[in-house]
This record gives C-alpha cells, structure tokens and sequence, in this order.
C-alpha cells in the first residue's frame, strides 16, 4: 500500500495510482451518513480539484469512509479489461467487507466516471449475481453521447499547452474518432457512451432506486439535452429522480459555481433515505 499524498489529498491513503481512502478518525453510531461514498471522479481529474468535492464530503459527512476512484483517458481506451479490473480490485474487496445494513452513496462524475462505475457494478455482478448495493445514485454532468467536437474536448484537456503538440494531438484526436466511429459503423455495434447509457438503467447492475441529475447547459462536453433525455427515461423506468440544472457552469464545475446549492441537492437527495 503506498502512501503517496497527493496535494489536495492529504487526509487519503492511496491504495494504488487510481483509488485513494479516508476512513473517519471516529464515528457516531446513531449517524445517518453513507457508511461509503464512491466518488467516480471524470477523466483525468487532478487531485487538486477531486479535493473539492472529497473535502465537502468530509465536511458533510464526518462518519463516512470515501473512496475516490480515479479514470485516466488510457483506462477508457487503451488498458485491457484484465488491467481495468486489477485497477478497481480494492474497491471491490471494501465492498465485499461491508456489513448488510451498510448505505453506500455512489458519486460518479462525466462518461469517464461513468466508464469506471458501470465496470465496478458488471464485475461485482459478475462475482455475486448481485446489483451493486448502493442506496442512492448521483450522476454529475453525465452520461453524455458519443459526439465528435464533445469527445474531443473531453480527450484534449490532457494534451500538451504547446500550440504545435496541442494541435496535432487533436488531428490525431478527430482521426481517431471517425476510425471509432467508422468501426461502430462496420461492426454495428453499440458506441460505448451508449451502451454506459443502458448500463446506467440496468436493476442487475445498480441497486439504487433514487438518483440525482446535476448539469448545465454551458457544458461544452456533455450537452444538458442528452442529460436530461436520461433523467427522463429514468423517470419512466420507476426511478425517483431529482435534477439540478445550473445555467452556466462548465463541465464538472457545478459546485465551484454554486456550493451551497450543490451541497443542499446533495444532502436532500441523501436525507430522502
């Protein structure tokens, strides 16, 4: 287990490059905090602004353990199932060790976070016959849909500042969308962001019955139509569904435009337990 601590993360333990903990120094027992909050954080996050919500939590919920989940752009395009499976092994392990009356609150940020949410529920499916367990589900700027100029913005935050670099990487970032898009063409198979889409509504894979929509339609990566198109389906399907739509603020930026009322959705969503 390393003990690297990224700035920002200071109070969490790392236990490998993509999953940090904090585990309360003292708990309540008559609490009512989540007993885990999974916070699936958006491609390539830095732990500078993961902190912000990490630390809120910590704030808002003194008692509970949280796990951060981190999601690089090489997990969702180049590492094999194989190696994104070893990536989540911890947080599968605490999942397993949770005692049955554990609440669990799963946060997941952008289609990356999504990405890594969808793998954890597939495999603890896939290991237990079982939906994963969480009591409520919040869905931050996501799930989008697979679109050329969104995807590229998405990927492009980690390109290089240098303006010769940064351009070539997104030649090379558009080059590789329509080969994508070319073989979803050929193959006629489900995009990926779709089948996220799909995932996210599955009984098998998500226990959760009441979930939380935050987006913006100043997004300029995942478009608050798409979003809201979602919620609504979620709505048919018999789930509980509340949505908080800001008018400006960009994507995975809600709380930093207004904390109080990200935090105040955060925690009705939470109390309705």
């Amino acid at each position: 287990m390393s003990t690297s601590k990224p700035i920002g993360l200071e109070t969490f333990t790392c236990l490998n490059p993509s999953i940090y903990i904090y585990k309360a120094p003292t708990t309540t027992p008559e609490s009512t905090d989540p007993s885990l909050i999974l916070l699936f954080t958006w491609m390539n996050a830095s732990p500078r602004h993961i902190s912000k919500y990490a630390n809120g939590y910590i704030s808002h919920y003194p008692n509970s353990t949280i796990l951060i989940i981190r999601t690089s752009a090489l997990d969702t395009t180049w590492n094999s199932h194989a190696q994104n499976i070893k990536r989540i092994a911890p947080v599968l392990e605490i999942i397993h060790s949770l005692p049955t009356a554990s609440t669990l609150l799963l946060h997941l940020f952008s289609n990356g976070g999504a990405f890594t949410s969808c793998l954890l529920a597939e495999e603890y499916s896939l290991r237990t016959g079982n939906a994963l367990p969480i009591t409520k589900l919040i869905l931050d700027s996501s799930p989008g849909r697979l679109k050329a100029v969104a995807s590229v913005r998405a990927f492009a935050v980690s390109l290089p500042k240098n303006f010769t670099l940064r351009w070539i990487g997104l030649i090379l970032l558009y080059v590789f969308y329509g080969m994508l898009r070319l073989q979803y063409m050929i193959t006629r198979n489900v995009d990926i962001i779709e089948r996220l889409r799909r995932a996210l509504f599955d009984d098998k894979l998500f226990g959760e019955r009441e979930r939380l929509y935050i987006y913006s339609v100043g997004d300029e990566m995942v478009e608050w139509n798409d979003v809201e198109e979602h919620a609504a389906e979620a709505e048919k399907r018999g789930f509980g569904v509340k949505v908080e739509k800001y008018p400006g603020s960009g994507h995975c930026q809600h709380l930093m435009y207004d904390p109080e009322r990200y935090w105040d959705a955060v925690q009705k969503l939470w109390r309705s337990y």
